[in-house]
């Protein structure tokens, strides 16, 4: 499902409700971009993804991102093409062999294996104007006779739709909720912390993240099982560059809070889960 959500949450033909074919045709020409952009005896290392900033999009002719500078610097003595696709598409090719890794992954499946250091999360939350009264996430509930937008097919949808008061704004693409947001026809979005909503929209303050988040998840590169060598490698690489701030550096560099920070959002996030299930228990065990 929640595989599901990233389609529906960055891939436009799926938000538009357009089918998405797993099955793979292998193209007569690649559209990939080298890295570089110079030839090497070096192997190729075909690496899918989708326009998702800050971790992976284009800029000019060239793809750039977080997970892109991450990858460039992590010596898998490889020559890196990156092909961006529909998030299902990305995945067959990668469990077919057609792609050799898939950047995103937030489940395990056949023919692919995870790579274990997490560099990235998908942390989902309500997202409101700067000149809105709420401060806080507190439950949808405080949003009782207001209008929330949410991208049609969300499956995030199917768990808020039964509250009371609240109307919904259901939308075909990112871009058209956020506009709605901006213009104050939407009270509210429900949205990922930094990445759908428009980078430049955060940094000029328009628009705030509720504290906490409505759910995680981390979200994890994986290649194909024929690509298993290099994940222990890769998985080493990462961890030295979290350990040195080189991930923090990246982040800031594509303009968003370093990982650090949102390490932190999602650590106090999980200790509330916690303390809401201890919660719970107790007052179960009551007399």
């Amino acid at each position: 499902m929640l595989l599901a959500m990233l389609v529906w949450s960055v891939d436009s033909d799926a938000a538009r409700g357009e089918p998405v074919s797993t099955v793979v045709q292998m193209p007569e020409k690649s559209s990939a971009l080298v890295t570089d952009g110079l030839e090497s005896d070096l192997p190729i290392l075909k690496i899918c993804g989708f326009d998702w900033a800050p971790y992976s999009y284009h800029e000019g002719s060239a793809t750039v991102g977080v997970l892109i500078d991450l990858l460039k610097r992590a010596e898998l003595n490889h020559e890196l093409q990156f092909n961006f696709m529909p998030l299902q598409r990305c995945l067959a090719a990668v469990r077919q062999g057609y792609q050799d890794m898939i950047l995103y992954s937030s489940t395990p499946h056949d023919q692919l294996v995870m790579v274990d250091t997490v560099v990235q999360y998908h942390v989902s939350g309500v997202i409101v104007g700067s000149q809105s009264k709420h401060q806080s996430f507190e439950g949808l509930t405080q949003f009782s006779g207001e209008t929330l937008g949410v991208l049609r097919g969300n499956p995030i949808f199917q768990s808020l739709k039964h509250y009371q008061g609240i109307q919904w704004e259901l939308q075909n693409t990112g871009k058209s909720m956020w506009q709605m947001l901006m213009r104050g026809r939407l009270d509210a979005a429900i949205g990922d912390y930094l990445s759908v909503t428009p980078l430049e929209v955060y940094r000029q303050g328009d628009v705030r993240f509720l504290q906490p988040a409505l759910y995680v998840v981390p979200i994890r590169m994986a290649v194909n099982i024929s690509k298993a060598q290099l994940v222990p490698g890769l998985n080493q690489r990462l961890a030295q560059m979290l350990e040195k701030g080189t991930v923090d550096h990246l982040y800031r560099r594509h303009g968003v809070e370093p990982f650090s920070r949102v390490q932190t959002m999602v650590d106090e996030f999980h200790q509330r889960q916690r303390e809401k299930t201890q919660k719970a228990r107790d007052m179960a065990e009551s007399p």
